[in-house]
């Protein structure tokens, strides 16, 4: 073929460089080529000159840039979803506000109870200790009520069955030796109720009994509109027994 028939247009040279500027914007530029010379009797490159890339191997390029591009769009829209599917966040630590602060309540001392209940409490107790020192069994049983609900170890007994336990006690002793220390008193607010310990040592003997021994005395009193009377007697601790 003449050489006229390998001559390219001007057309045909700019149809290839707007599509060279296209894969240049698309794959990067090129390598420097030579100019493409159909007059050339041979193909072959120069061997002084650099080995260029040619457009034949741009197919496998092409694949990997859009496999790539496809498994990083993939492998991002499953980290989206599996973000998206996690629960919200838990801080690990919480700020812990102060409590308000709030006035301390003060105690309320306990109102003392009344003094005449406490007077007439000390006088009835005096009056019941001086009775026992003497074996007074009639002075003893005015400050007992008709039921007295504890008696040492009977529960819920009646006014004569506590007379008939003292004159069994103190009916026939020839020898009656009673000694108590302050008593200690603790009164309701009311002045309503009270109960009574003191330690008592005592020595009882007659022909039909025989007592010796130390307790820590306790009795219960209640105020009625007669006066104290005696609902809980009993000894809280035996110190000595003989």
């Amino acid at each position: 073929m003449g050489g006229e028939e390998h001559a390219l247009s001007e057309a045909d040279r700019k149809a290839i460089a707007d599509i060279r500027r296209e894969l240049d914007a698309e794959f990067g530029p090129l390598e420097e080529t030579r100019p493409l010379d159909l007059h050339e009797e041979s193909d072959a490159p120069d061997a002084d000159e650099p080995h260029s890339r040619a457009w034949s191997s741009r197919p496998g390029v092409v694949a990997a840039f859009v496999s790539g591009l496809l498994i990083g769009v993939l492998a991002g829209g499953l980290g989206m979803a599996w973000l998206l599917r996690q629960p919200p966040d838990v801080p690990r630590t919480a700020r812990v506000l102060p409590a308000p602060d709030r006035p301390a309540r003060q105690a309320t001392p306990d109102a003392p109870a009344p003094a005449p209940a406490v007077a007439s409490l000390h006088e009835a107790l005096d009056d019941w200790i001086d009775a026992t020192r003497h074996g007074d069994i009639a002075g003893q049983m005015r400050f007992y009520p008709s039921r007295v609900p504890l008696y040492y170890t009977w529960r819920d007994v009646p006014r004569d069955a506590v007379r008939a336990e003292k004159v069994k006690v103190f009916g026939g002793a020839t020898r009656l030796l009673i000694a108590t220390d302050t008593p200690s008193i603790d009164m309701a607010n009311d002045g309503g109720s009270a109960v009574t310990r003191f330690r008592k040592r005592y020595v009882i003997e007659g022909p039909a009994v025989r007592r010796r021994g130390e307790v820590e005395q306790e009795m219960r009193w209640e105020r009625t509109a007669e006066g104290w009377v005696i609902v809980s007697e009993r000894d809280a601790r035996v110190l000595a027994a003989d």
